[in-house]
């Protein structure tokens, strides 16, 4: 009876920091194999133009770069650490590299930005349909479009260089990243990948 009483008491005393605890490792376990259950993807370079339906008009994208190879993924709830930076972070667009580093427009639409970002570096932005943008970071200073230029899936815009301050230890890279209705999202939403 004196043992029931010693846990009744326990329980009074620190029940609810139990419960929270419990609540806590159960919520970090969810977390932790929705996470590892998650879809890893990388580039798929051998894909040729994928048609992607938005709205009415069917967009057709291509990859920004020819022979890509996925530096960096997109993140919104794993952090990555940034040798840059010094610190872990997400990473809301997607780091290529290729041989030649130039950077092709993704789909059809018009530049409607061309700027020095004190983040990303030379940064061109093309609007395109039903709320999509496509950004294209860390460019050299010699861009080949302008604010205002229509551009077609597949126009040359640049070449890839290392002017993101953010990400300066990682190199020259693209630094691409998609924008629906004022939301980054994953570019693999739009771009054709395959799982690793």
């Amino acid at each position: 009876m004196e043992k029931q009483n010693k846990i009744v008491q326990w329980f009074k005393k620190y029940g609810t920091y139990a419960t929270a605890a419990v609540l806590v490792v159960a919520i970090a376990g969810v977390i932790l194999v929705t996470g590892l259950s998650a879809n890893v993807q990388k580039v798929n370079t051998s894909a040729k133009n994928p048609v992607v339906s938005v709205g009415t008009i069917p967009l057709t994208f291509s990859m920004p770069m020819a022979n890509a190879q996925l530096l960096k993924d997109y993140s919104s709830e794993e952090l990555f650490f940034s040798k840059t930076l010094g610190r872990w972070e997400f990473h809301d667009g997607i780091d290529l590299v290729s041989s030649d580093m130039k950077v092709f427009a993704v789909a059809d639409g018009e530049v409607v930005d061309v700027e020095n970002s004190s983040l990303y570096g030379t940064t061109i932005t093309i609007k395109h349909t039903d709320g999509l943008s496509s950004v294209y970071g860390s460019l050299n200073s010699t861009v080949l479009v302008k604010e205002g230029d229509k551009v077609k899936a597949g126009t040359e815009l640049g070449a890839a260089d290392s002017t993101a301050t953010n990400e300066a230890a990682d190199g020259k890279h693209l630094h691409f990243a998609m924008i629906e209705n004022n939301k980054k999202i994953d570019p693999a939403n739009y771009l054709e990948f395959e799982s690793k």
